[in-house]
C-alpha cells in the first residue's frame, strides 16, 4: 500500500481528491456562515445587501426608498398637467417583501437549486428590482377623479335620412382610461426615480349595429319611410320620407337592435 501511494501515477490524484474535500469544507463553512444571511452577490435595486440579516437589510432597504413615495409625477391630459405624489397615488414600496426575496436566493427548501444559486453568486450578482405596489383605495380615489373629467359614454346609433338615403349613423365614440395600460406606467416610472412626464392612455370605443342586423333595419325603414298622402275633410296631406324617417327610433336591447316608431311624434303632426 506504501508503494501505491508513493507511486508517481497516484500522488497527483490523491492531492486532487484533497483540494476538492479542502473546497467543500470551504463551502460547507461559506453556507454555514450564512445561515441567516443574505448572501454576498445579492442585491435591491443595485443596493448591496449581501452579509446582512434579514433586519439589518430591511433597515437598508427602508432607508433606500424613504421619500421615493414623495416623488411627483406629472399626469398630462391634452394641454392639462397636474403633478401627483406617487404616496397620493397609493404607489408603496414594501422593504420586507424584498429582502425576503432576496434571502431566498440560496435558501430554498431544494438543496441542489440552493447550491446552484450560492456558487452562481460567485461569478455574477442577483439583482432583485424594486417591486412598488399601488393600494387599490388611493388608486380608486385618484382614477375616478380623473374618470369625472375625462371619460364620456358612447353615443347611440340613430337612423337619419341623408342625402335621399336612409343611414345608420353612429354616435359620439366613448372614452375611458386604460387604467391597466396607466398603472403599469406608474409602477415602472416608480420603480427608476424621477419620473417624466406621463400621459394619461385613453380607450375609444363606439356602438355599433352588426352588419347583418343593419341590413334588416334599413331594408325595414325603407319599407316604413315610402312617402304617403293623407285626405282629411277635403284636405290632403303628403308626408316625404324624411319625415317618416325623423319618426323612426333605433332602439338597442345589449347587442340587438330593432325599429320603432315615436307615437308622440306622429301625434304632433
Amino acid at each position: 500500500i506504501s508503494n501505491v501511494l508513493d507511486s508517481e501515477i497516484f500522488q497527483p490524484v490523491l492531492g486532487l481528491l484533497s483540494l476538492v474535500c479542502l473546497v467543500l469544507i470551504s463551502f460547507g463553512a461559506y453556507v454555514q456562515a450564512h445561515q441567516n444571511k443574505i448572501y454576498p452577490g445579492v442585491r435591491v435595486a443595485g443596493v448591496d445587501i449581501g452579509g446582512k440579516t434579514i433586519a439589518e437589510a430591511e433597515n437598508t432597504i427602508k432607508d433606500y426608498v424613504k421619500g421615493w413615495d414623495d416623488q411627483k409625477v406629472i399626469i398630462q391630459f391634452g394641454n392639462d398637467q397636474t403633478k401627483n405624489k406617487f404616496r397620493n397615488i397609493g404607489v408603496t414600496y414594501s422593504a420586507k417583501q424584498l429582502v425576503q426575496k432576496a434571502y431566498s436566493v440560496g435558501h430554498t427548501d431544494d438543496a441542489v437549486e440552493s447550491y446552484q444559486e450560492v456558487l452562481s453568486l460567485l461569478y455574477e450578482n442577483h439583482q432583485i428590482p424594486l417591486k412598488p405596489q399601488i393600494k387599490d383605495k388611493k388608486w380608486n380615489n385618484f382614477i375616478k377623479s380623473y374618470q369625472a373629467q375625462i371619460e364620456q359614454p358612447a353615443g347611440e346609433p340613430t337612423i337619419q335620412y341623408q342625402n335621399s338615403e336612409i343611414n345608420i349613423v353612429l354616435g359620439q365614440p366613448g372614452i375611458s382610461i386604460n387604467t391597466k395600460k396607466l398603472k403599469e406606467q406608474l409602477i415602472s416610472r416608480s420603480k427608476i426615480g424621477p419620473p417624466e412626464t406621463i400621459k394619461i392612455p385613453l380607450n375609444s370605443s363606439q356602438i355599433a349595429v352588426p352588419e347583418d342586423q343593419a341590413s334588416n333595419i334599413l331594408a325595414k325603414a325603407n319599407q316604413m319611410s315610402q312617402p304617403v298622402s293623407l285626405t282629411f275633410e277635403g284636405s290632403t296631406f303628403s308626408i316625404d320620407s324624411a319625415t317618416i324617417v325623423s319618426w323612426l327610433i333605433l332602439n338597442r336591447n345589449d347587442q340587438n337592435f330593432s325599429l320603432s316608431i315615436n307615437d308622440s311624434a306622429i301625434s304632433g303632426f
